[in-house]
Formats: structure tokens, sequence, C-alpha cells
């Protein structure tokens, strides 16, 4: 299967995700720790451990150094979500998640200093009109005067380096270990976090209270959403072995697309589960800002 194929999938799913994680934020995480909800996420990787020991038998040996690496990639992979969830404490799903545009501008410079890896020209100049799609879908055009969501855009340039970073280390050890032994040791990474954050009292207790509290529909939410970022993500790490990790990122370029889609859906059919501004300015703005990406991304694969 084509590369760009596969790595059109994951913003799909990354984008269904996304509303279903600002549907949790805005109904269960106001007051709530942040963390909580990154709990169930750290862990459905840990469930998925059992099943690659026994497809491996057991088989899952790989060198101190890169079990280490690995495992780091796994916790800065956990960790790197928790500043997007904040930023969607206070922004619409549509103008955070093309924020993350960002990530193949640290991609690239990792993969460059880390791996080796380059971009030609005509690449190059994809990434800089994707880029320049994820600032103008910053601006905020919704009032009688425009005001720049600084602090989305400082939350998720911390997401998308500490995304980055984990992606360079999954690639640097998966070039040469198998793709699922690797995955093992990345999800132990993000299960320690998971652990760890569950022995703070305060995070434990919201975390089974929310469970309590809305059992059936918090449980049935999180395993979807957690689901759809895990698939996305094993597709997504796929992808970054058959091209450079910044080409791999860039074709989230589509993600914005996806997330403005959904939510044009929900605002009409589904208002409860997610609202959009639809304005004609913001509607305008968001085109522009959207196209800006996809052309960027026919420039690179063109």
């Amino acid at each position: 299967m084509n590369w760009l194929i596969i790595a059109l999938i994951p913003p799909a799913l990354f984008a269904a995700s996304n509303h279903i994680d600002k549907y949790l934020v805005d109904r269960f995480m106001q007051t709530a720790n942040p963390r909580t909800l990154l709990i169930s996420t750290a862990l459905i990787g840990v469930l998925l451990m059992p099943f690659i020991y026994a497809f491996h038998h057991g088989e899952l040996f790989i060198s101190p150094t890169d079990t280490a690496l690995i495992i780091l990639s796994g916790i800065l992979f956990a960790v790197g979500f928790l500043p997007y969830l904040v930023a969607l404490k206070t922004n619409e799903a549509s103008a955070v998640a093309p924020l993350f545009q960002l990530s193949p501008v640290f991609a690239f410079a990792l993969g460059y200093f880390l791996l080796g890896e380059t971009l030609n020209a005509q690449q190059a100049l994809g990434c800089l009109f994707i880029i320049a799609g994820a600032f103008f879908i910053s601006l905020d055009f919704s009032g009688q005067r425009f005001h720049f969501k600084a602090r989305a855009l400082g939350l998720i340039a911390l997401a998308s380096f500490s995304l980055s970073l984990s992606a360079i280390l999954f690639k640097f050890v998966t070039v040469h270990e198998n793709f699922w032994v690797t995955s093992f040791w990345e999800y132990a990474g993000s299960g320690l976090v998971a652990a760890y954050w569950l022995l703070q009292r305060d995070i434990r207790t919201q975390f089974f209270g929310l469970i309590k509290r809305s059992p059936v529909r918090f449980a049935a939410l999180n395993l979807t959403t957690d689901g759809l970022s895990v698939i996305g993500g094993l597709i997504l790490r796929y992808a970054t072995l058959l091209v450079p990790i910044a080409l791999a990122w860039t074709m989230n370029g589509f993600l914005p697309f996806f997330v403005f889609l959904y939510g044009i859906i929900l605002t009409r059919f589904l208002p409860a589960w997610g609202h959009e501004t639809l304005t004609r300015r913001v509607l305008a703005q968001k085109f522009v800002a959207i196209a800006l990406m996809i052309f960027g991304t026919y420039v690179i694969n063109s």
C-alpha cells in the first residue's frame, strides 16, 4: 500500500478522537485534573501488551539501551497529551487540532540532527504552507477584533515537541528492532506514567470518581477515543518507517479538514456532542487555513 494512503488514515481517526476528547473535557474535566483522562489512554496500551507477548512467544528482549530509549518514548507520548487537553478546555476542537501542524517542524529538526533525515526543496516548501495554515487558524476572528491565541499555540507547541521526540525515539529503535516488540516497550513506558499518576491520591480519587459517577458513558467514550488514538498512533508509527518522519507527520495536514468536517456535522445534527462557530467570517478563515494546509500537502506529494 502507498505510504500516502497509510499516512492519511491517522488524521481521520485522530479527528474523531479529538472531538470525543473535547466532549469528555467539557462534560467531565472542567474541574478535574486532565491527567485523569490520560490514565485510561496510557492503560489501554498496557492491555495490548499480553497479546504482543503471546504473539511473539515471550521473545521480547532488546538491548538495554534500546529498552530505555523506547520506554522514554512511551513516557513522552503519554505526557505529551497533557498540554493538548489543557488547550482543549478553552478552545474549539477545530482551532486546537490544526496547531499540531507544528509537529513537522520539530520532527524535521529532530530527524535531521538525530537520524540524519533531510527534505528536498519541494517538500520543505509544502511544509511551510502547512505551518502557515496552522498559524493562520490560531487567529481568533470570532469577534469584532481578532487576537492571537498565544497560550493555545504555546501549549500545542509543547505537546508537539514531546510527541515528535517520542516518534523520533521510536523510529531510532525500530529501524533495527521488531515493530511490535518496540511497541510493547513503548506501551510499558506509557503504563509507568499511568501508574505514577494513580499513586497520587487526588488523581486516583478523581479518576475512580468519574468512573463511579457515569460508568457506562465515561468508560465507553474513553475506550472509543483511546482505541482510535492507539490505532491511529500505530499506523502513524508505521508510516514514519516508510518515509522521513517530517513527511509522515506533515500528512496530518488533513487533520483540520476532518476535525472541521466532523465539527460541522455535530453542530448541525448532534449539538450536545460538539459545537463549532459557523459565522461567515470564521468559516472563511478556517477554509483558507485548511486550503493552505491541503495545498502544502499537495506540493509535498506532487
